[in-house]
């Protein structure tokens, strides 16, 4: 039985990031599941190709090949595991090169491993966005992310932590059912929906204090700030009157116009985002008031013709808001006629 081995060339530099980005990980998913192990530099099976078949015993003989991972996420159960998630790293920037090759690895990795996830980490991107490169050939990865520095901000790591968990929770699922397939007891599921999440970091000048928390996190408890407003009418009574936050000083920018500046700051391939409350407390420099978070009445498009300004910050951007979930603590955002992009 050969084995085969092939392993991919990575600067030091690179290298030496992903085994510290390995050792904070393991400890952060081992502290939330005692059985997720992380490692750096482990080799996994991508091909188990046959290259005889003996003439009696109906025995083959077999060649194993492997591709070095940067980052594996490891299920361990005594003296068994298995993969659960690859994380891909690179180091600044990523070429088209580099988004091709690790996109058909993660196809070899997932044609031996059906039920595992596959993702890339890009560190080092100061202001720079997620490259359309990888949107383009990056059609395998189940997620993609970036970090403006080498280590990440509180609130970028608690984000991958939370990505991360969802994938290994997603693996899961996806072994069970293709390992209970034919079972009479099986789960009969009638939809499948791979949606797509697109998520902004807050601009580099907002407020540190409350890190940008991954949509299916906990929302931190977060007390009143000084232009909040106090919860005044009673669940059953519907919902609140729509009204805004005190106009700021002369001079200064508010948050409805912070908000408007951030929008208008993004790319125009980004024709769609989703901001959570924390996000929006970040960009706007100012807690939302409590009939934010818990009347979609605030957020109408509509509202500015009745004389509530919070809605300018978006549609003087050219955005308008699409949805609204007060469970998952977040509104959505697109891009209004007109103003779209098609671009590549």
């Amino acid at each position: 039985m050969a084995d085969n081995e092939v392993s991919e060339t990575s600067s030091p530099g690179e290298r030496l990031w992903a085994e510290g980005v390995a050792g904070q990980l393991h400890l952060a998913l081992a502290a939330a599941d005692t059985a997720l192990a992380v490692e750096a530099g482990r080799k996994l099976l991508y091909a188990n190709e046959v290259v005889d078949y003996r003439s009696a015993g109906n025995q083959i003989d077999v060649s194993w090949q492997q591709f070095e991972t940067d980052l594996l996420v490891r299920e361990v159960e005594g003296e068994t595991w298995k993969p659960r998630v690859v994380i891909e790293t690179k180091l600044r920037s990523v070429t088209t090169h580099d988004a091709i090759t690790y996109s058909q690895k993660a196809v070899l990795h997932k044609q031996v491993h059906p039920y595992l996830r596959y993702g890339i980490l890009l560190g080092d991107r100061l202001h720079h966005p997620l490259p359309g490169r990888l949107f383009r050939h990056g059609a395998h990865f189940d997620f993609m992310t970036s970090w403006v520095d080498q280590a990440p901000t509180p609130g970028e790591f608690e984000s991958l932590l939370a990505l991360l968990l969802e994938e290994v929770s997603a693996s899961r699922q996806l072994e069970e059912i293709l390992k209970d397939s034919r079972s009479r007891s099986r789960n009969r599921y009638t939809t499948l929906h791979r949606r797509l999440h697109l998520f902004v970091a807050p601009p580099a000048s907002a407020p540190s204090a409350t890190p940008a928390t991954a949509p299916g996190a906990a929302l931190p408890d977060q007390s009143p700030g000084p232009f909040a407003e106090s919860p005044s009418v009673p669940p059953e009574a519907g919902p609140a009157q729509v009204t805004d936050t005190p106009p700021p000083k002369a001079g200064a920018l508010g948050p409805n116009e912070r908000l408007r500046d951030y929008l208008r700051s993004l790319p125009l391939d980004i024709s769609e985002i989703e901001l959570t409350w924390d996000q929006l407390d970040q960009i706007r420099q100012q807690p939302l008031p409590n009939s934010a978070r818990e009347h979609s009445a605030w957020w109408d498009n509509a509202s500015v013709n009745a004389g509530h300004s919070q809605a300018r910050g978006w549609l003087d951007a050219g955005w308008e808001k699409v949805t609204f979930s007060k469970d998952r603590g977040t509104v959505r955002f697109r891009r209004s006629a007109g103003t779209q992009h098609d671009g590549d």
